[in-house]
C-alpha cells in the first residue's frame, strides 16, 4: 500500500471561455503542497510547457507513482501529464496558474486502480462526492482531499460534501473500477433461435448519474448495429431486460449490440453475432448414406433439398461405385459409374475436399442405371438415400424460380463469406439456406478444375445422348445458370426428399 505524508491546502479555480474554441482555467496554487487537477487540454501537454508559468515558484511535481519534475534538480520523468489525472504540487510561494486549451469532456470515464490512487476531477463545477464516486461506491474504501478533509463511507463521514474543480484527490479502492458518467453495459448472447426470431438483451450496470430513458438491441447483417438499424425498446432504467428479435431470415448471421439513452446520448454494448436456424423440413430430421455420412435439410418452398453435396461411395444397398480420382482420360465412358475426389485439394481449415465440398460423380454413378427424368418429382433414386431423389431439370427450375430467377438466384443460394468461396463472392446471401459450395468439377481428360470459383450440380435430366442438363454458379456473380454437359464428366450431386410440403418465400 502507498503511503502519502503531505499537508495539503486547499486549490480555488475560476472558468473562462477564451474563445476561439478554447476554454480556460485557473488554478489558485498555494504555498507548500496542492493536489492539482485541470479539466483542460492544452495543446502542449508536456508537464514543463504547463507549469512554465509558475516554474521560478515551483519546487516539485509529483504523481501518484512516485514520477517527479524537479525543476530545481533539472529532474523530469514525468514528461507528460496525464489528462483526468491529480497530481501533488509543491510550491515555495502562492501562485496562479491559467491552463487554455480544450475542455475535456466531463463524462470521460476514469479508471480506478484498486489501493491508492491520485482522482482528478474533469467537472466544471463542485459536484457531491457522493454522487461522482456512485458507479464505484461499493469499492470506496477512503477519499481525502488536501486539507485533511475524509470522506469514508463506512463510517458514514463526509467531510469533502464536494469535489471542487481545479482540486485532485486522495483515493483508496478496495477493487479497481470505472467513474463513468456514461451508461455501462454488457450485450447478453442471443438464445432461443429460431429461423425467423431469437431472444436477446443487456444488463445496464450503471446509468452513468443519468436515468435511462431507453434501452434494448440493435442488429443487422454487417457489423456495429445502431439504433438506426432493426431495434427494440424494452423500457427504461438500468439493470437487465431481455429483447425479442423478430423478422429474421433462415441460416443468416446477424450482429446484436444492447444500447442505452440518457441525457448524453446513446450508448452501445458489446457486439454479439448468431446464426438464425435453418428452415428445416417438418418432421425430418438428419439422414445418412450407407457410408455413415450425415446429411442435413432444409425447406425451400415447396421442396425439401439435403444441405450438402453427396459424399457417398456406395449406393443405399451396399453396392459400391467405382473410384476414379485417378482414372485419367475417360472420354466417350457413360457407363461407369465414377465417383472422384479431387486430389492435392487445399482447405483453409483441418476438413478434406469430400468434407467440405461431397465427391464429383460421373451422371452414369449419380443415375444407377435409372432412365433420364424430367418429372417433379424425378421418381430416380440414383446415388440417393432411400426416401430421396436426384432432382429433375424441372425440380431444379422451381428452385430457380422460387429464389428470385436465374439472375439473382445464385447469390440467394451462395454460401456466404470467403472459407470455401473465392473474392468477392458476389451477391452472396443464403438467403434459404441452401448453402451451395464450390466443388469444380473434373474434365473428361483427369484434370480438376474450378474448386472455389464454381459449382456444378447434376440433374437426372439428359439433354440428349451424351449430355445431361446441370445447374452452375460462381465467386464473380449472382445468376445461376442452366446448360448441358458430357455425362463423363465429374459434378456435384444434391438430393431431394420424395415428399413435398408447401410454404412462402421469405
Amino acid at each position: 500500500m502507498k503511503k502519502f505524508y503531505f499537508v495539503f491546502l486547499l486549490v480555488s479555480f475560476s472558468f473562462v471561455n477564451a474563445g476561439f474554441g478554447q476554454v480556460s482555467q485557473t488554478i489558485q496554487l498555494n504555498l507548500g503542497w496542492n493536489i492539482y487537477s485541470t479539466y483542460i487540454s492544452p495543446a502542449d501537454n508536456s508537464v514543463t510547457s504547463v507549469f512554465s508559468p509558475v516554474v521560478q515558484d515551483l519546487i516539485i511535481v509529483k504523481d501518484e507513482n512516485g514520477l517527479v519534475y524537479w525543476p530545481g534538480a533539472s529532474l523530469n520523468t514525468i514528461g507528460t501529464l496525464t489528462v483526468g489525472k491529480a497530481y501533488f504540487i509543491k510550491m515555495s510561494s502562492p501562485q496562479d496558474i491559467t491552463i487554455y486549451g480544450n475542455l475535456v469532456d466531463g463524462n470521460t470515464p476514469l479508471n480506478l486502480p484498486s489501493g491508492w490512487s491520485l482522482l482528478g476531477i474533469l467537472k466544471t463545477a463542485p459536484v457531491p462526492v457522493e454522487q461522482l464516486l456512485s458507479p464505484v461506491l461499493p469499492d470506496v474504501w477512503m477519499v481525502k482531499d488536501g486539507g485533511g478533509h475524509v470522506y469514508y463511507p463506512a463510517w458514514q463521514l463526509n467531510q469533502i460534501v464536494n469535489v471542487q474543480p481545479g482540486s485532485g484527490y486522495q483515493l483508496y479502492m478496495m477493487n479497481a473500477g470505472i467513474i463513468s458518467y456514461l451508461p455501462i453495459l454488457i450485450t447478453t448472447v442471443v438464445t432461443n433461435i429460431s429461423q425467423i426470431s431469437a431472444l436477446g438483451g443487456g444488463v445496464i450496470t450503471t446509468d452513468g448519474g443519468n436515468p435511462i430513458t431507453a434501452r434494448g438491441v440493435c442488429w443487422n447483417t454487417s457489423g456495429n448495429p445502431t439504433i438506426y438499424d432493426n431495434v427494440t425498446n424494452d423500457g427504461v432504467g438500468a439493470g437487465t431486460f431481455t429483447s425479442n428479435l423478430t423478422g429474421l431470415n433462415p441460416q443468416i448471421n446477424y450482429f446484436v449490440r444492447a444500447y442505452a439513452t440518457n441525457s448524453a446520448g446513446t450508448f452501445y454494448g458489446n457486439e454479439v453475432s448468431f446464426i438464425s436456424f435453418l428452415n428445416s423440413c417438418p418432421g425430418v430430421g438428419t439422414v445418412n448414406d450407407y457410408d455413415g455420412n450425415t446429411y442435413h435439410s432444409v425447406l425451400i418452398g415447396n421442396q425439401c433439398w439435403m444441405l450438402e453435396n453427396m459424399k457417398t461411395t456406395h449406393y443405399s444397398d451396399g453396392s459400391s461405385l467405382v473410384e476414379g480420382t485417378d482414372a485419367g482420360n475417360i472420354s466417350g465412358d457413360n457407363t461407369t459409374k465414377y465417383w472422384f475426389d479431387y486430389p492435392g485439394f487445399y482447405t483453409s481449415n483441418s476438413l478434406s475436399y469430400k468434407d467440405n465440398y461431397g465427391l464429383l460423380y460421373t451422371w452414369a454413378a449419380v443415375m444407377n442405371g435409372a432412365s433420364t427424368s424430367n418429372a417433379s418429382p424425378s421418381g430416380v433414386q440414383g446415388i440417393c438415400p432411400s426416401g430421396w431423389h436426384v432432382p429433375s431439370d424441372a425440380e431444379m427450375t422451381t428452385l430457380t424460380n422460387f429464389a428470385g430467377g436465374v439472375t439473382v438466384a445464385g447469390a440467394k443460394l451462395k454460401e456466404t463469406g470467403y472459407e470455401h468461396w473465392y473474392y468477392p463472392n458476389s451477391g452472396a446471401s443464403n438467403l434459404f439456406g441452401f448453402t451451395a459450395m464450390p466443388g469444380g468439377y473434373r474434365d473428361m481428360f483427369g484434370a480438376y478444375i474450378n474448386a472455389n470459383s464454381y459449382g456444378y450440380l447434376w440433374t437426372s435430366t439428359e439433354s440428349d445422348t451424351n449430355n445431361a442438363w446441370f445447374r452452375y454458379t460462381g465467386f464473380n456473380y449472382q445468376n445461376i445458370y442452366r446448360s448441358s454437359f458430357v455425362k463423363y464428366a465429374g459434378f456435384s450431386v444434391r438430393c431431394l426428399l420424395d415428399y413435398t410440403t408447401q410454404t412462402s418465400q421469405p
